[in-house]
């Protein structure tokens, strides 16, 4: 399983199914609360829709299609039987509530709607032979279309079926998924797809996939629980403080004002070979530490010699699923701030750095069931820290190897994708594959800001490297600062 672009995808000509679902018109939905993040997704999603509704009534600015969303995709290597997809697909939606949501905004107010199996309807629609690229058109253009929160079932599933085998795909707005749900989903499906054809019972532990609502509920307990506690509330003010009390942004200048953003560009970066991966990790080891921390080390010093940064400070995405949700679908998520100092010292080197880059990832996962909402409405309200007005540079480290299905040609055949909307940072996703180590990130689509993103990816690969060939990578100081300058 790999993250990236959709344009990834290289499709042999075929023909797209779509598998629809509609929800009874006069059904009675059970009515929950929305999540802290959902509550974040959902108001930029309607200013978006604000937008775009004010480009469509200007011809001069066309609207910008709905791309907030989260998708995957593998093969399946057998010939599609329609009436089986179906049956797989159905299973999937009565199991997860989330697959039958949508969302109400009223009085101020997000709700999250859920309807009842039983109100649900499946509907097969095949279409015209196409070829490849319009085939990555075609499946775009339809996941921009349904997956928006508004109305049932912001998700959608389909195949293309390229006669000898299939490709298999499902989307969702991101309200109701995150990167893990999406890889335990796609699995999921094929695996109940494979199950049907053979007549084979699927057993799948229900136990252990719950509704996304009792999270929503811990949440809000866990912020109630967080406005009492003052020695939480110094431990966060502790990360932020070491930040200079601000929302973490991408540490080199990318040439976009402030407020400003830009058409999203997802590159990868290959890092790491298998082989160097493990040579990567053996270090990782041997000073006591993980990959998970030591990503933070790595960056820590790219950022010392392209940008003199001397303090790191940046957001974690860590995984907040407990174990009644540890194959949930939905948006099981936190940022917490990674911080530590980097000396200013001559021949740094990234050993050093592996030790306070590994202890700050350990403090962010203990805070991680405290949502970062609660602490920072806590300080905005104290006069701390300025209301956030853009999405916080994020780092995300994610093994593969590690997600439920790992040893299955679905899971090894998969890509999971996003939309491409627009940004002002360059969020990364670390991902370790069987295949080796990358970096994926979503950014700024300007000429100025891919020049400074190459230099930047460049040498973080040049660390990567270093250290699994020689053991370490020593710093030579600050590299030249022209590539910091804002473009006349």
């Amino acid at each position: 399983m790999i993250l990236g672009a959709l344009s990834r995808w290289n499709p042999y000509a075929g023909t797209p199914i779509d598998v629809t679902f509609t929800v009874t018109p006069h059904a009675a939905p059970e009515q929950h609360p929305v999540s802290f993040l959902q509550r974040d997704h959902l108001t930029s999603a309607r200013t978006s829709a604000a937008r775009s509704s004010a480009a469509r009534s200007n011809a001069a600015r066309p609207a910008e299609p709905y791309r907030a969303y989260i998708g995957g995709l593998t093969r399946i290597d057998h010939p599609l039987d329609t009436t089986t997809l179906a049956s797989a697909i159905s299973d999937f939606i009565a199991t997860h509530e989330n697959t039958r949501t949508w969302f109400d905004y009223t009085d101020n107010n997000f709700t999250r709607l859920v309807a009842s199996t039983s109100d649900v309807a499946i509907d097969i629609k095949r279409g015209d032979n196409t070829d490849g690229p319009q085939l990555i058109k075609y499946v775009e253009d339809r996941l921009s279309t349904e997956c928006e929160p508004w109305s049932p079932p912001c998700c959608a599933f389909g195949a293309i079926d390229h006669g000898d085998h299939f490709t298999l795909y499902y989307a969702a707005d991101h309200a109701i998924t995150d990167g893990i749900s999406h890889g335990l989903a796609i699995n999921e499906i094929a695996q109940r797809y494979l199950a049907h054809t053979t007549n084979s019972t699927f057993t799948y532990p229900v136990e252990l996939a719950q509704p996304h609502s009792t999270f929503t509920q811990r949440e809000y307990d866990a912020a109630t629980n967080f406005a009492g506690d003052t020695a939480a509330q110094q431990q966060w003010a502790d990360l932020f403080a070491a930040g200079g009390w601000r929302i973490p942004r991408f540490p080199l200048n990318l040439g976009l004002d402030p407020g400003e953003t830009a058409p999203v560009r997802i590159v990868e970066n290959h890092l790491l070979t298998s082989a160097d991966a493990d040579a990567f990790e053996h270090v990782c080891a041997a000073h006591d530490t993980r990959p998970s921390g030591a990503i933070f080390a790595a960056l820590a010093l790219a950022e010392h010699e392209l940008a003199g940064n001397t303090t790191y400070f940046g957001l974690t995405v860590l995984s907040t699923r407990a174990p009644e949700n540890a194959l949930s679908q939905g948006w099981f998520c936190n940022f917490v701030p990674v911080t530590f100092p980097v000396p200013q010292t001559p021949n740094l080197a990234f050993t050093h750095l592996l030790q306070p880059a590994q202890q700050a990832f350990n403090t962010a996962k203990t805070l991680a069931g405290t949502p970062v909402h609660a602490a920072i409405s806590t300080f905005v309200a104290a006069g701390k820290l300025a209301p956030p007005t853009q999405t916080p540079q994020m780092v995300n480290y994610l093994d593969t190897r590690r997600v439920p299905g790992s040893n299955t040609s679905p899971h090894d055949n998969a890509l999971i994708f996003t939309g491409e909307g627009r940004t002002a940072n360059a969020n990364m996703w670390v991902v370790r594959t069987n295949q080796g180590l990358f970096l994926n990130s979503q950014t700024p689509n300007t000429p100025y800001a891919q020049e400074v993103l190459a230099t930047y990816f460049q040498h973080i690969k040049t660390i990567f490297t270093a250290v699994a060939h020689n053991g370490d990578y020593v710093s030579a100081g600050r590299a030249p600062a022209q590539i910091m300058h804002h473009p006349q």
